[in-house]
């Protein structure tokens, strides 16, 4: 079940450019000034795996400029998901419901907009009912004419429990893994306010200091802005393979994604 539980826990973190955000997985190294606020609406959908499978996750999340590099994040987060698995050589129904809370911290190191390139530093956490998080990330981003880029690297730490079914019993288990993941948009600005471009996502999974996985996602990216005030962006990352093995994983991994955000100025 671990899996499809970190599947549905993704912070979403509040970056901007021009206050709000292009990319809906690749973050930015902007800050909000000191007093400013916005606020994120997503949505993120997953979709298929070799048994059926469907997942949803909504989020809100306030951001606060602390000062002119450092901005604050509050999220609160919900998740659903269903599917079949297998347990004990036996195939299982399952549907979970999903609640979580994070913040985070944005510190950003240089500015895009002035020096060569943007760059930035994350810390969060994420609480939720059966699980703990910890993450830190390292963002740069670089604008050249029309084109933005940015990428990322991010440690995740995470430790929850299980649920294994024995027999008429359920047994009760704690597990912590490790992510590694790197993240890289570019979008080329089309028209004032609108952006083409693409995404891609690598994710490294690690559990009992063992290399699971290497799932490689790449899917177009959109986004469009109104006066700086209001940004909407959507992502469509289907998965292209498993690195380790060289073919997709679709056992404990999603066939596809979608991120949709909703992004207001205050």
């Amino acid at each position: 079940m671990k899996r499809y539980i970190l599947a549905l826990i993704f912070i979403s973190v509040g970056t901007a450019y021009g206050q709000c955000r292009i990319f809906t997985y690749a973050d930015q190294s902007s800050t909000l000034k000191k007093g400013e606020k916005d606020v994120e609406l997503w949505t993120t959908l997953f979709s298929g795996k070799e048994n059926y499978y469907f997942g949803v996750e909504h989020g809100f999340n306030f951001d606060v400029g602390l000062s002119n590099r450092m901005q604050a994040t509050l999220g609160l987060n919900y998740g659903y998901a269903n599917g079949i698995e297998m347990n004990n050589g036996r195939q299982h129904y399952f549907s979970v419901n999903s609640y979580s809370f994070s913040t985070g911290l944005l510190y950003k190191l240089s500015d895009m907009m002035t020096q060569k390139s943007g760059s930035a530093i994350y810390l969060g956490y994420t609480q939720g009912s059966t699980y703990t998080e910890f993450q830190g990330k390292i963002i740069l981003d670089k604008i050249t004419n029309r084109i933005v880029q940015a990428f990322n690297l991010t440690a995740e730490y995470e430790y929850y429990k299980t649920f294994t079914p024995n027999a008429d019993a359920i047994d009760i288990g704690h597990i912590g893994t490790v992510e590694i993941e790197l993240n890289y948009g570019l979008a080329y600005k089309v028209a004032e306010g609108l952006y083409l471009g693409f995404e891609t996502m690598s994710q490294n999974f690690f559990s009992k200091s063992k290399w699971e996985s290497s799932v490689l996602t790449l899917g177009p990216a959109i986004s469009y802005s109104v006066e700086d005030k209001f940004n909407i962006n959507f992502t469509l990352m289907p998965q292209v393979t498993d690195l380790k093995t060289i073919e997709r994983e679709l056992d404990e991994n999603n066939k596809m994604m979608a991120r949709l955000i909703l992004c207001l100025s205050l």
